[in-house]
């Protein structure tokens, strides 16, 4: 069979999505280390450990393809206990983007990619000195709150500078006259 085609031995649970993989397949999981493993590990799932891993390729010979990580490279061998196996199942993923209105006003926490029917975002405003958060652009005024989306989405935190009313008297006039109270902004 073709290193993309999946035999009918590969064992497949419907109900809840999980396979065993191709070689095709595990190439392709293993070629996007960088972009899948941070939200595996965030999702609560793990990375592939540096083992062999069996896949659903079988060749002649009661042979199946297997994948030698931490190196990412395939062989055949013959279809034993002697090696993992890496079930998988797809999943969906979406991109929580956050933004500030003031790059000087503040950051944010939370942003990244996360799965569907998984842990939920939570995001936070970190305001800068002299500024304070008003709210984000969808209308939520929760400094850190759990965001319920499962599409792709940006939202922006907006912040504002600090204003501050200063009144200033002279407790005793036969000393000099004071001026110059009002609002003032931070900085």
């Amino acid at each position: 069979l073709e290193n993309d085609k999946s035999p009918a031995v590969a064992s497949i649970d419907t109900e809840n999505g999980w396979y065993l993989p191709t070689a095709n397949q595990l190439n392709k999981i293993f070629a996007e280390k960088s972009y899948l493993e941070k939200p595996m590990v965030d999702n609560g799932g793990n990375w592939l450990s540096d083992v062999d891993y069996w896949t659903c390729t079988l060749v002649t010979g009661g042979k199946a393809m297997k994948m030698s990580n931490p190196k990412g490279s395939f062989s055949s061998d013959v279809i034993t206990n002697s090696y993992a196996v890496r079930a998988v199942r797809d999943v969906a993923f979406y991109n929580v983007k956050l933004e500030v209105n003031d790059e000087n006003a503040g950051t944010t926490q939370g942003a990244g990619i996360y799965v569907i029917n998984s842990r939920k975002p939570v995001i936070s405003a970190i305001p800068s000195e002299g500024y304070h958060f008003v709210g984000w652009s969808d209308g939520v005024n929760e400094v850190t709150r759990i965001i319920e989306t499962s599409t792709d989405t940006t939202i922006v935190a907006n912040f504002e500078i600090n204003e501050y009313d200063i009144e200033v008297s002279s407790n005793d006039e036969s000393m000099g006259s004071v001026s110059e109270g009002g609002k003032f902004t931070h900085g």
